[in-house]
């Protein structure tokens, strides 16, 4: 690659750059480059349409701002031929191979690598079915290294630390992400952001305006304080447990009601008084709750279908008949189940 003095007025920045320039730095630049002179070239790439002489900035914008601030007309460059999805590959993989990128910057800068990445390298993205032909035949015909184990290549970081950064980019709100670059207490923490990143999306800007106003002094003291929420497992797991306490109440009353009809069979002398002693016993007695009354009524109708063959035993085993004088034992059941 040769390297060729360009005149500074015939280089252009692009608005839409990742990394916005930091001015301070620049005094402290320009006297290193006046002492010892720009050891590093800038990168630049030719646009379509554009006349051949003039160029994009690639890579090198706070050098080249140094040597505008020192009066210089020209500065050193490598012009690259590129199109616009890897001049931007080639900005980022600049930026990301600095240290002075903080963790906010980091994560933001990588997540746009890997939508560059993929679309330069499509076949690296191993979707669809795992196992179906169209996978195997990706990594039949790829010949380019996944985005994680590029991005650890050229950067020298670990692709759990590549991947990691990732899950933050995804999971953090864009209009948040740009709030928290200029905040060192989110922007420089690796933990806060990771915590941020596991808060909804609605709450993230909440909890960081909470950060501005010194309400909290981190992210993860905002998540602390907010209450728990219940896991859609729970939640499914206390549905279970309400479901079987009814079906065990229900058994139940059921039961209890199975109970009782087979107390009034039993102390009823015919069908009739045993029919009107329960509907007396369910009209009238307040112990009988609303759901077990539902329930006798339910097996007195099965019952009335089928009251022949169920088998009972009256009380008065000898002559039903009362003597003279004597209470009539039937009425007195149909009054007795109705006080029960």
């Amino acid at each position: 690659m040769d390297i060729q003095n360009t005149p500074l007025q015939k280089i252009h920045v692009a608005a839409d750059r990742m990394r916005k320039i930091q001015l301070e730095r620049i005094p402290a630049l320009a006297e290193n480059i006046r002492e010892f002179g720009l050891h590093t070239p800038i990168l630049l790439a030719p646009v379509p349409d554009w006349p051949d002489d003039e160029f994009q900035l690639v890579a090198g914008h706070h050098r080249l701002e140094a040597v505008r601030s020192l009066g210089h007309e020209t500065i050193a460059a490598i012009v690259l031929d590129l199109d616009d999805t890897q001049r931007r590959l080639c900005e980022l993989d600049e930026n990301l191979c600095r240290v002075d990128l903080n963790a906010a910057e980091r994560c933001d800068h990588a997540l746009e690598r890997k939508r560059l990445y993929l679309i330069l390298h499509p076949e690296t993205k191993h979707g669809g079915k795992r196992g179906s032909g169209d996978q195997m035949a990706n990594f039949a015909t790829c010949s380019a290294p996944s985005f994680v184990e590029n991005t650890a290549e050229k950067t020298g970081r670990s692709e759990r630390s590549i991947r990691e950064d990732i899950r933050i980019a995804e999971n953090i709100a864009p209009e948040v992400m740009a709030e928290i670059k200029s905040l060192p207490a989110i922007a420089d923490s690796g933990v806060g952001l990771a915590a941020l990143a596991s808060l909804p999306q609605q709450e993230q800007m909440p909890a960081v305006e909470a950060i501005k106003t010194g309400e909290a002094s981190s992210i993860r003291e905002v998540a602390a304080k907010k209450p728990k929420m219940k896991t859609e497992k729970a939640i499914k797991g206390e549905q279970l447990q309400v479901q079987r306490r009814w079906e065990r109440q229900k058994a139940k009353d059921e039961e209890r009601a199975r109970e009782r009809i087979a107390w009034f069979k039993s102390h009823c002398l015919d069908d009739g008084l045993f029919m009107a002693a329960m509907e007396a016993a369910i009209e009238q007695t307040n112990e009988i709750a609303p759901d077990e009354r539902q329930t006798i009524r339910k097996l007195m109708d099965d019952l009335k279908e089928r009251f022949d063959s169920v088998p009972y035993a009256p009380v008065y085993d000898d002559d039903p008949t009362p003597e003279s004088g004597d209470p009539d034992p039937q009425q007195d059941m149909v009054a007795g189940g109705a006080d029960q």
